[in-house]
């Protein structure tokens, strides 16, 4: 430091450059912050502007989670409404009958309904089975309408069907004043339990079906007709349509939910 101010007596350009340097280096010494490296201050978020931090970055060697796969749903609903007339929806396999999307004013803005418009011999269960469904325990409903039939009229839903000829089927019969409960397996029914509503043979009514383990409950408009058990079919299966023989009816609107397995579940 010494021989540099002697340098800067010597002449009176060095004085000046002294005199420059000199603020310079008090500012540098009284900072104690020699080799540091100085950040420009961050400028204050504008109003609505994101905060979020950029994605961390992974440290080698740790454990890596993978994403979060969440269960499929456990509530599915199919209406008609997108379908064209004479044509089987989508999704839907026909085992035997002939189910088609039909036309029915009564219905309203839900004016397309699948139909079973088949006039099938007397022995013949006319199936319909809805494609990827899989229920065990389930609370299950549809709206139906019976349009015809001389030997049988009226119709109802399948569940836990192994097959087309193995399942569990409720059925409401306008012609018989009645609503039961069958298994069916290897296409041969054997009743559970039957009852007698006395309904408008030409409405729309809702059969619903509820099964929680071996405990079956029918319901139709609300009104629980059927309360039984079996043990037929214990393992999941599909949900679909049912009419026997000639009986033409319309269906909207089937709707499936699985219901807890946890003991107790659906025996209020």
């Amino acid at each position: 430091m010494k021989s540099f101010l002697s340098a800067c007596a010597q002449g009176p350009l060095l004085v000046t450059v002294v005199a420059l340097v000199l603020p310079v280096i008090g500012a540098c010494s009284s900072s104690g912050t020699t080799g540091t490296t100085s950040r420009a201050p961050s400028s204050p978020s504008s109003p609505g502007a994101s905060t979020a931090s950029a994605p961390a970055t992974a440290t080698p060697g740790a454990v890596q989670t993978s994403p979060v796969v969440h269960a499929p749903p456990s509530r599915s609903s199919w209406g008609f409404g997108n379908e064209a007339v004479g044509t089987t929806p989508d999704g839907f396999t026909v085992a035997t009958g002939r189910w088609e999307v039909a036309l029915d004013a009564t219905r309203g803005d839900h004016d397309l309904v699948l139909g079973q418009v088949e006039t099938s011999a007397n022995d013949v269960f006319n199936v319909v089975l809805v494609d990827g469904t899989n229920f065990g325990d389930l609370d299950v409903f549809v709206h139906l309408k019976s349009v015809s039939g001389e030997v049988d009229q009226g119709g109802g839903v399948v569940w836990r069907a192994q097959d087309s000829r193995n399942y569990y089927i409720a059925r409401y019969n306008p012609l018989e004043d009645n609503v039961r409960a069958y298994q069916v397996s290897d296409g041969r029914r054997t009743m559970i339990e039957s009852a007698s509503p006395r309904l408008d043979h030409e409405a729309w009514h809702t059969l619903r079906v509820t099964m929680v383990g071996d405990h079956i409950e029918c319901f139709l408009d609300g009104q629980r007709y059927i309360d039984s058990r079996d043990t037929t079919f214990t393992e999941a299966g599909q949900v679909g349509l049912w009419t026997k023989a000639d009986a033409q009816t319309l269906f909207d609107d089937l709707t499936v939910r699985a219901l807890d397995t946890v003991a107790g579940a659906g025996d209020d």
